[in-house]
């Protein structure tokens, strides 16, 4: 509307054929728009009243609804949420770190129990190695004459002794290798 008024409204053809006082001219051309300027400051006055109410109307609500202790609780609330999602990330940091632990801690036990495994199998072959030894080495004695045998003593829960003459075992045998510990009658069934 007003950029309509301004561009029908061209005073320099007036200003070009008049012979009187400008100041006259320039007066009368703005007066047509004194009511557009009334209507300006009524309007400013209107929104005076319109944001004198609006405050009024705002402290109401703030005195009904007690914004201050509704921000208060907002606030408690947030703080206890960050809190509670802080302490999420450290438990699930905890979580991961502990999973790794124990997969590494997986990975050495299945380690040990084949190393352990391993170990029990040449202890269990070089058992049967030194049984069969001392098998062959009894089944030698018994054919022998009665001098030689009569020099060992056997006894039930002992292996065979030696006699005290400083006598060697035949040197064609292989020598096994001594265990790291020695297994008693219920161990070798």
């Amino acid at each position: 509307m007003l950029k309509d008024m301004k561009r029908k409204d061209d005073i320099l053809p007036k200003l070009m054929t008049s012979a009187g006082s400008y100041e006259d001219l320039f007066r009368k051309e703005i007066a047509k728009y004194d009511h557009i300027c009334e209507e300006i400051s009524q309007n400013l006055q209107a929104q005076e009243q319109l944001l004198l109410h609006i405050r009024a109307q705002n402290g109401e609500f703030a005195a009904t609804f007690n914004v201050e202790d509704y921000r208060a609780a907002y606030e408690k609330c947030y703080k206890q949420i960050e809190v509670a999602i802080a302490r999420y990330r450290e438990i699930k940091d905890k979580i991961n770190e502990g999973l790794k632990f124990y997969v590494t801690l997986q990975e050495a036990t299945t380690s040990v129990k084949q190393q352990c495994s391993d170990f029990v199998m040449t202890r269990s072959i070089q058992c049967r190695d030194m049984i069969e030894d001392v098998q062959k080495q009894m089944s030698g004695l018994s054919i022998q004459d009665g001098k030689n045998s009569s020099a060992y003593n056997y006894s039930s829960t002992r292996p065979p002794q030696q006699p005290s003459s400083q006598s060697k075992p035949p040197t064609n045998q292989p020598h096994p290798q001594t265990p790291y510990y020695h297994p008693t009658a219920t161990t070798l069934l």
